[in-house]
């Protein structure tokens, strides 16, 4: 099988020792500690087999689902976005706007980005999911690289097959083991996701070791008070230094409201209950949506840079 990687631009590293990987009769090999990776429709899986984690092979299978019901239903090739997404609070909002395909979804990363500029660089997106923020980053700000990186192999092989952008390219990988070399990319970009991780500030430290001097770690997710308090102090102790932070609960799930019919209907049938699947939306009635209501739990967005220094 043929890899479809640019490796010129961006090598892939193993995961494990951080070593050079070559192709090696139709697999990956790295050149230091002899692990093998597979390649599967031309992407490479750069994630240890027999590495098993419950949390994670939960998340894998749980995606999966989504991904094949979407497929059965005829919906998949217009689902590219799994975020709750971002609406205005002001009175004057375009309704109709707000509810066109995908439009609340791409608010939200443009909320994220919030002026970085990414013109020219090189970008990794950690739970990159179906691809829809790949896209309108390849889209709307021309970067020079934009790799996206998903623990599913189902969420790459969907992406790689709908890729229409050169400059875009899609890799299975643990997040907390980032198959990249030390200062490579200028943005990490994660939305979402961190809360699905067994261990987040190993995730931390390697959103820090790719990224280069001076890059910056794009950051959105919803956490109860005290993780907010110990990974806001994790990232911080790490050397990343804080140059934004905003709490969008109000704006999520108002977004979450709007969308959610919507989204109820695409995902039917991926659980095995109906109440699972309101569980996992976090949809009106349900704990975890009346938490984020009382405040218990908050969305926020952080721009954290990674000093000149560090390296």
């Amino acid at each position: 099988m043929t890899i479809k990687w640019n490796t010129s631009d961006i090598a892939l590293a193993c995961p494990r020792c951080k070593g050079f990987v070559a192709d090696c009769n139709d697999k990956l090999e790295c050149a230091s500690c002899n692990l093998h990776f597979e390649i599967v429709a031309g992407q490479p899986v750069m994630i240890e087999s027999g590495n098993v984690d419950f949390l994670k092979e939960e998340v894998k299978r749980t995606f999966s689902a989504i991904n094949q019901s979407l497929e059965d239903k005829g919906l998949s090739r217009f689902a590219t976005f799994n975020n709750w997404g971002f609406a205005s609070l002001e009175q004057e909002e375009d309704e109709g706007d707000a509810r066109r395909t995908n439009s609340l979804f791409i608010r939200l990363l443009l909320e994220v980005i919030n002026g970085c500029e990414l013109m020219g660089k090189k970008i990794l997106e950690v739970s990159c999911g179906r691809g829809g923020n790949v896209n309108a980053l390849c889209n709307f700000y021309g970067p020079d690289q934009v790799v996206g990186l998903d623990l599913t192999e189902s969420n790459i092989a969907f992406c790689a097959a709908n890729n229409r952008y050169d400059r875009a390219w899609y890799v299975a990988g643990d997040a907390e083991r980032l198959p990249f070399f030390d200062d490579t990319f200028d943005i990490v970009l994660n939305i979402e996701s961190s809360h699905l991780y067994p261990n987040v500030g190993d995730f931390y430290q390697e959103s820090l070791r790719v990224l280069k001097p001076g890059g910056m770690f794009l950051y959105a997710d919803v956490m109860d008070e005290a993780d907010l308090i110990r990974n806001t102090a994790i990232l911080q102790e790490l050397g990343f230094h804080m140059v934004h932070c905003r709490d969008i609960t109000a704006n999520v799930l108002k977004a979450g409201e709007t969308a959610f019919t919507n989204r109820m209907s695409a995902l039917k049938g991926s659980f095995e209950s109906e109440q699972d699947v309101l569980d996992w939306l976090e949809a009106p009635g349900t704990q975890r949506y009346e938490e984020m209501q009382q405040g218990k739990r908050t969305f926020h967005i952080w721009h954290f840079a990674k000093g000149e220094s560090n390296s």
